[in-house]
């Protein structure tokens, strides 16, 4: 395993299929803790289940998984206010 981003958070967004599903899984296979993102809890799940099981361990915590729109500012600015209090990180 690639482990150049071991101990790295990654917020991927869209990440509940095609390039963002893709992205989610290569930083997952390269160390990273992942917070999905997407519009859809449902397709969000979904996500989850196509991942190895392997990788679907070093998915942050199920409330990560986090159905929003990318289009509205308020929300991206609550994902991050949410991954930091999640994460116990300051800006």
């Amino acid at each position: 395993m690639d482990t150049k981003f071991e101990g790295k958070v990654v917020v991927v967004t869209g990440a509940s299929k095609g390039i963002g599903l893709a992205c989610a899984a290569s930083f997952l296979s390269a160390g990273a803790k992942v917070a999905l993102v997407s519009r859809s809890r449902g397709n969000l799940d979904a996500a989850l289940a196509k991942l190895p099981q392997d990788d679907r361990a070093s998915c942050i915590e199920r409330e990560t998984e986090f159905p929003v729109n990318c289009i509205d500012g308020v929300e991206i600015a609550k994902i991050a206010d949410d991954r930091r209090t999640i994460l116990g990180r300051q800006r």
